[in-house]
């Protein structure tokens, strides 16, 4: 079986790392032995990869390190690695370096986003040059394969291996306990999830529907931030940050309806999970969002008023969004059926 070397920056709470993670055990479980992980050694994934894997090679997190690019080269040359596949792009940055060595490579995209300032611009600049080393790109959505052609990132290989989820994981009642109408969501607290905007919104929101809450899991750079402004806005009655939580699970079967404000998204496995624990989902209308659901159950990133417009729609068709989330889950977000999918593209190599 080939040898296989897997790069993720990050191995914190994210989609990211949580793919890699499932990658790798399907991976072992079809009987791959040697597969090598080059990960930052952070919770709740780094001890996770250190254990599954044959060997585990530490790097920072989002950071590039020239020290470790030398440590994993001369790796790959001992080891004869056979199969690269980075995940997220400052894991591309080893990958794509290495591939000036021989090597082959394989990297997932996990979100493409347009540059927004002249860091963004430089970023991406670097990125346009180096997509020719990818000898395949996949795009886990649709909309981000689209969104990368436009700014110039695809790679002329490339093909859409969606994320999956395992449905029999996940509870089959979704049944929220409180008389109230709660919304909840999971995601890392940074700019990028619009959780600032989203609060924003719920509290406008909030004023014709008084009897919702809202609860935020997961925590970030920007917790500090949102803490502050739900205490000036007054919305602690109704809005709550829960920081991290160890079983999401437990969140998506007691609350009504999920809801996502991001500003863009690779293909979110919070919005899977969601859908696969019987919980209608309400998202704002950007990359990764719109490849799942239709265009009546997203909204406008900043209108309060689309929300509750897209809140009225989903909650009386709620019962055949439900059906159709699932059917979805079967048909196009299947995780055995995805990740075989890849293991393929490794054995073609």
């Amino acid at each position: 079986m080939k040898k296989v070397l897997l790069i993720t920056s990050r191995s914190d709470t994210g989609g990211g790392p949580k793919h890699v993670f499932e990658l790798l055990t399907f991976l072992k479980n079809k009987g791959l032995e040697e597969i090598t992980v080059c990960a930052p050694f952070e919770k709740p994934y780094g001890e996770k990869f250190q254990e599954l894997s044959s060997n585990f090679i530490p790097i920072k997190h989002r950071s590039f390190s020239l020290i470790s690019f030398f440590k994993i080269l001369l790796f790959c040359k001992d080891e004869n690695i056979q199969v690269i596949h980075s995940h997220g792009r400052g894991a591309g940055i080893y990958s794509k370096l290495l591939s000036f060595f021989g090597f082959k490579i394989t990297h997932t995209f996990h979100g493409v986003h347009e540059p927004k300032n002249i860091k963004d611009s430089f970023k991406n600049l670097i990125d346009r040059i180096l997509k020719y080393n990818i000898n395949l790109g996949i795009f886990v959505s649709e909309s981000e394969k689209s969104l990368a052609k436009k700014i110039g990132l695809a790679p002329d290989n490339n093909q859409i291996i969606y994320n999956g989820i395992d449905r029999n994981i996940f509870d089959k009642t979704n049944s929220p306990e409180e008389d109230s109408i709660i919304f909840g969501t999971l995601s890392r607290l940074d700019p990028q999830k619009g959780n600032d905007l989203l609060i924003d919104n719920f509290i406008k929101f909030h004023q014709e529907f008084k009897n919702t809450k809202l609860l935020i899991a997961g925590g970030g750079e920007q917790l500090q931030e949102l803490e502050n402004k739900i205490t000036k806005k007054n919305a602690q009655e109704y809005i709550t940050l829960l920081g991290e939580i160890s079983d999401p699970q437990a969140l998506l079967s007691n609350i009504n309806f999920y809801v996502s404000n991001s500003r863009g998204e690779g293909l979110p496995y919070a919005v899977l999970e969601a859908m696969a624990s019987k919980t209608p989902c309400i998202l704002s209308n950007v990359s990764g969002h719109n490849s799942i659901l239709s265009p009546k159950e997203l909204f406008e990133l900043t209108s309060a008023e689309n929300f509750g417009d897209v809140y009225k729609y989903v909650n009386l068709h709620k019962d055949e969004i439900i059906e159709k989330n699932l059917a979805l889950i079967d048909s196009k977000f299947n995780l055995e059926k995805n990740f075989q999918m890849v293991l393929e593209s490794y054995l073609a190599q």
